[in-house]
């Protein structure tokens, strides 16, 4: 069975790479719109739990920064967000879709 940070990099490697815009998502709201759709509602609820868990380990190390494992290549700065503040956004993002 694969780690928390592996799954998470699964999630932002696959997802949010070096191309994520150039798939037809003219934004990370668009990207977390395409998992929540094709995912089944299980791993989408999985991976939701695994974000929650890192925002509750970043926030005891006081960490805003995905780690570099994540493989993250999307930047929320651009935003004017942290990392962080991104996390807590798809989380919210994930929780309305699995409302829907």
């Amino acid at each position: 069975m694969s780690t928390r940070n592996d799954r998470l990099g699964q999630f932002f490697g696959g997802y949010f790479h070096q191309d994520w815009d150039v798939e037809g998502a003219t934004s990370w709201r668009d990207v977390i719109s395409r998992y929540a759709l094709e995912v089944p509602g299980p791993q989408v609820r999985s991976i939701c739990e695994d974000l929650r868990d890192w925002l509750n380990e970043a926030a005891d190390d006081k960490n805003e920064n995905l780690p570099p494992c994540f493989g993250c290549d999307y930047d929320p700065r651009s935003e004017g967000l942290t990392e962080r503040q991104w996390v807590e956004q798809i989380v919210d993002e994930f929780t309305h879709h699995l409302r829907g």
